[in-house]
């Protein structure tokens, strides 16, 4: 895995103490804390990378996630407003945008974006197998139509 003295030379970026607290731990602890707040990830052995989806959770003082971003770009006043929520207890509203980011992995050090091919391909399979269902179903629809007037 990539280590955080990495990290500077990857993003093009000089890093302070000041603007990044970066948490560190061992693979049980970190898989425990992403289970608990329902963030999921993976290990790809291959290209050594963890695979994840951009976001950030927003937790309330009692450890509840009150709000979830499923994004790569947060506003002060956005983040601002989901700490506010948080700080009373309560859940925030819902992201509405759409998570079309499945058929895409995305490499969290480097931003680099690559084909996720076994994603696209169930999507595309499971387009095909609608369309099917749809044309046969108009084509049974079609025929009994044609024999109940006894026409061909």
């Amino acid at each position: 895995m990539r280590t955080l003295e990495n990290y500077p030379k990857e993003r093009r970026t000089k890093i302070t103490e000041e603007g990044f607290q970066f948490l560190v731990g061992e693979e049980k602890e970190v898989r425990r804390l992403a289970d608990a707040v329902g963030f999921k990830y993976t290990y790809d052995a291959k290209s050594n990378n963890v695979v994840h989806p951009a976001g950030i959770m927003v937790l309330s003082p009692a450890g509840n996630v009150s709000r979830y971003f499923v994004t790569t770009e947060y506003s002060a006043f956005m983040i601002r407003e989901a700490l506010a929520t948080a700080n009373e207890g309560k859940m925030g509203p819902r992201d509405e945008r759409p998570f079309y980011l499945a058929c895409i992995d995305i490499d969290p050090l480097t931003g680099a974006r690559s084909l996720n091919i076994m994603n696209t391909l169930k999507v595309f399979g499971l387009l095909t197998v609608l369309c099917l269902a749809l044309f046969i179903t108009t084509s049974l629809i079609k025929e009994r139509r044609a024999l109940k007037h006894g026409t061909e």
